[in-house]
């Protein structure tokens, strides 16, 4: 058993280190720049999943950066069946004092900032091992902040305005024991979010370990029971 729990542990270490991002929200409820989702630290991989529908057409994400410093951020939407469409996203980072920007919703007098869009771009397919989904994929962008402070990531789709997208930031891999935990939480989630079967991708491995583990178990102390009444 203690061979096995560490192939375990091995198989689990490996898995999450191959997911490449965690998630900061999974098909969250509104944000605004009021109460925005706060992202610790940018260079942290992590993404957002949205379902822009009427009352949160965009995602707001707040972090704070310094003055020089690379960001990368990748835009994306799940590939879903032949019936949906391929959703465009964008996003514009925005912070006090920079240039006016024109966006599709309300942003205060004093934020400006930069607007990306990927309509005019050719999406590639990426298929995510660790959940088992496929999604329409963008190019990376890389912003240098200009000034030190707070920014947002306001995410959202020009046209049609509802739709699904996701929203990928960092290149840093940190993972915790919560992370861990969490793993078939977030595979279900994030599959139910590409409108596919809940289980899938390393999740059905981690079912096979579970009754591997639950059998075995089982089979031990029916052995230790035989061996005391001395049958074996």
């Amino acid at each position: 058993m203690k061979y096995k729990s560490v192939s375990i542990l091995v198989f689990l270490i490996v898995s999450i280190n191959s997911y490449a991002h965690k998630p900061i929200v999974i098909d969250g409820g509104p944000s605004s720049i009021d109460n925005p989702y706060l992202i610790e630290d940018i260079d942290i991989s992590q993404v957002a999943y949205h379902h822009a529908t009427e009352g949160k057409l965009e995602i707001w994400l707040k972090f704070s950066g310094k003055e020089n410093q690379k960001i990368k951020i990748q835009l994306g939407s799940p590939k879903l069946d032949d019936s949906k469409p391929i959703y465009f996203p964008a996003c514009a980072i925005l912070s006090k004092k920079l240039p006016p920007v024109v966006v599709p919703f309300a942003v205060p007098i004093e934020y400006g900032g930069q607007v990306f869009t990927t309509n005019s771009q050719k999406p590639e397919v990426f298929y995510e091992e660790f959940t088992g989904t496929y999604s329409w994929t963008f190019k990376t962008i890389e912003y240098i902040l200009p000034a030190t402070g707070d920014y947002y990531i306001v995410g959202y789709i020009p046209d049609p305005r509802e739709g699904k997208f996701w929203i990928a930031v960092g290149e840093k891999e940190k993972f915790g024991l919560l992370d861990i935990l969490t793993l078939p939480k977030t595979i279900v989630e994030v599959r139910k979010f590409h409108e596919v079967f809940p289980v899938g991708g390393v999740l059905i491995w981690i079912i096979y370990i579970v009754i591997f583990l639950i059998i075995s178990i089982f089979t031990s102390i029916g052995l230790g029971i035989l061996y005391l009444l001395g049958a074996i």
